[in-house]
């Protein structure tokens, strides 16, 4: 998706979506700072004229990165010892956590997105916006293809997050990671 569609995202979610709106809002800027400064300039214009506030959503934000990276620690990773953590936003600024639990029997070992979902679906939590997922390693890890579909299925305008333990962060929407996500 380029940013010329995120703007029109931004612009359709800004009424009746005021979250999902802030996300995309913090999403662009956060691409912005990877553009020459000629193609920068017209996106900064744009969240100028549009009085986007991303304190309040920036804020969140970091919140939920450093839920990500704290519940890392409580990750049960014996086999692989790759300690991943998830933590998810909802419309409503509420942070739910996970961390990966591995089995013997590997099918039955639970990324900390699915752990994470699992819960806060459950929990009653709906309108998720942003799911962020923290890991070692030298890049930001991606979440598996089971993540994607199930974040996908209950989650489909969301932004995912991802970092490593290094400080190293993309962003993408859901749907730009699986853009031919299986739907009923």
């Amino acid at each position: 998706m380029d940013t010329h569609q995120h703007i029109q995202r931004y612009l359709r979610y800004k009424r009746t979506h005021p979250m999902l709106a802030a996300v995309t809002a913090h999403h662009l800027a956060f691409n912005a700072k990877n553009l020459p400064p000629a193609e920068a300039k017209p996106v900064k214009d744009f969240l100028r004229s549009e009085a986007a506030d991303l304190r309040e959503i920036n804020s969140l934000i970091r919140r939920a990165k450093r839920a990500a990276l704290d519940i890392r620690r409580q990750a049960q990773a014996r086999y692989s010892g790759f300690h991943v953590g998830a933590a998810l936003i909802d419309r409503s600024g509420e942070i739910i956590t996970g961390a990966n639990v591995e089995s013997s029997s590997y099918g039955l070992t639970i990324c900390a997105e699915r752990v994470a979902l699992t819960y806060a679906l459950t929990h009653g939590m709906n309108g998720i916006i942003a799911c962020i997922v923290a890991a070692e390693g030298e890049t930001p890890v991606a979440p598996c293809g089971a993540c994607r579909q199930l974040i996908h299925d209950y989650a489909p305008d969301s932004l995912i997050i991802m970092l490593n333990t290094h400080g190293a962060e993309e962003q993408q929407f859901i749907s730009d990671l699986l853009p031919m996500a299986f739907t009923l």
